[in-house]
């Protein structure tokens, strides 16, 4: 294993990122890790700024339903793919009434 390593200083706490890779394919990641060390600067956008953390709630479905379904009846800021994948629930699979289930609440993403 190969790496580079940045340090970065905010308010009165300084942080150690490190990029790694394979030794034999570091050649191939080192710009991007270098570059991306580099990008590491102070956030100005208040859209980002302003980003809530999502909440897990827990939900019961009163009907037996699919994916899509699901996904309508507790809209969150994840697609229905997701949502099926958090749950364990597999693509075209269904989710069972009244089995609780793991929906997200927030607003998406700018």
């Amino acid at each position: 294993v190969r790496g580079v390593v940045a340090f970065v200083a905010h308010g009165d706490k300084v942080y150690r990122a490190l990029g790694i890779a394979p030794q034999a394919r570091f050649a191939s990641y080192e710009a991007a890790l270098r570059g991306t060390l580099r990008s590491f600067q102070r956030e100005k956008n208040t859209a980002v700024l302003s980003v809530e953390p999502w909440r897990i709630r827990i939900v019961t479905p009163r009907t037996d339903t699919n994916v899509t379904g699901f996904a309508q009846a507790y809209p969150g800021p994840l697609d229905a793919n997701d949502l099926a994948l958090l749950n364990g629930v597999e693509a075209g699979g269904r989710y069972a009434r009244g089995v609780p289930f793991k929906r997200v609440v927030g607003k998406p993403l700018p």
